[in-house]
């Protein structure tokens, strides 16, 4: 198993994957051992890959997602600024593949 785990840090380091991301994959998503040390490191870049989402499908989910929890924006504007990771959830969970980056500037913008 330390063999398998020092090959496939070896092998991300080419695709920007860390050993965190590789150990995470194998202890807490149990990655089958026996496939080749490659196999993993490209289920895990096509598992981190995101898309670039049309801004229009982006507002349409950050509207859906505030309007749904109206005590979330409440407790946002009334200075816990921490509760922007529950909206950036709820939008993700409409929009899987999408920049946790993106949205949270986009939520950001919306709740001014």
């Amino acid at each position: 198993m330390a063999l398998f785990f020092e090959q496939a840090v070896e092998l991300g380091k080419e695709s920007n994957i860390t050993a965190k991301q590789i150990a995470n994959a194998i202890i807490n998503k149990k990655a089958d051992l026996s496939k080749k040390p490659e196999d993993l490191v490209n289920q895990i870049k096509e598992s981190s890959q995101v898309t670039e989402i049309d801004p229009k499908e982006l507002e349409l989910a950050i509207e859906k997602a505030l309007s749904e929890n109206e005590k979330a924006v409440s407790d946002y504007k009334s200075g816990k600024i921490q509760v922007i990771g529950y909206l950036i959830g709820q939008v993700k969970k409409q929009l899987q593949k999408a920049d946790t980056n993106q949205i949270k500037t986009s939520i950001e913008q919306a709740l001014k």
